[in-house]
């Protein structure tokens, strides 16, 4: 099923972090978390779903283009700055 909402978004990270190109739904945190690394569909309608997957497994020139933002989008998260952001909320608290 379609994500209507989510907490952060880690499967669509992994896939990018391998070089497949990632279709998810148009909700904001995704926005916050994928920028232009992946494509969105609206997640009310299989119509949307449907188009967007076919328009990515179709098109090498959207598969390439989505591999490559994917792979620099990923280098954002890491789990190491996730620690190190973690820690500063707990000593600044």
């Amino acid at each position: 099923t379609a994500s209507l909402m989510e907490g952060f978004g880690i499967p669509p990270l992994e896939a990018m972090s391998v070089g497949c190109p990632t279709v998810v739904s148009d909700i904001p945190i995704f926005h916050e978390i994928y920028a232009d690394a992946s494509y969105y569909f609206n997640p009310h309608s299989p119509e949307s779903i449907s188009e967007k997957i076919v328009e990515v497994v179709k098109n090498l020139t959207t598969q390439k283009k989505l591999r490559e933002k994917g792979f620099q989008q990923v280098q954002k998260y890491t789990w190491k700055k996730m620690v190190e952001e973690t820690v500063q909320i707990y000593l600044n608290s």
